[in-house]
């Protein structure tokens, strides 16, 4: 009987040792900057994605990139090479009124308008990407043109 409760035991510390162990890739944190002409953009938002990954999400306030999350709040960005999205939009909403027909009362349809070139908004077209890496300090720095 003593040997049955060792060798349990011994199961369940394996199956607790493997339990602890992450669930998920390894991601890192990421500093950088974003500038539209040459000046930090105020406030907007980033993707990072990369082939087979979940992509990882973040802001950029004050030209800074801040709080990129993949599985949790800010827990950072997977490692390896990643085309990147940046966006920057006006989000108006146009609420449904006596005056505006054709749409059930109380509802309301709302409209999102890039205010930078639509080109930055797709990790495909932006020409941006980002190699993270476990070496390094992986600081990145993206240039937007307002007018290319």
């Amino acid at each position: 009987m003593l040997f049955d409760l060792r060798s349990v035991s011994g199961i369940l510390l394996v199956i607790a040792a493997v339990g602890c162990g992450p669930s998920h890739p390894p991601v890192l944190p990421i500093t950088g900057l974003v500038t539209l002409d040459d000046q930090p953009l105020e406030q907007g938002s980033l993707i990072f994605e990369a082939p087979g990954q979940r992509p990882a999400t973040g802001k950029i306030k004050a030209g800074a990139i801040v709080e990129m999350t993949t599985f949790d709040h800010n827990d950072g960005v997977p490692l390896g090479e990643h085309k990147v999205a940046i966006f920057v939009v006006k989000e108006d909403y146009a609420y449904v009124t006596p005056e505006n027909p054709g749409v059930s009362s109380g509802s309301s349809n709302m409209q999102v308008t890039s205010l930078i070139p639509q080109r930055y908004n797709d990790p495909t077209t932006s020409g941006f990407t980002a190699s993270v890496t476990s070496e390094g300090e992986n600081h990145f720095e993206f240039a937007l043109n307002s007018k290319k």
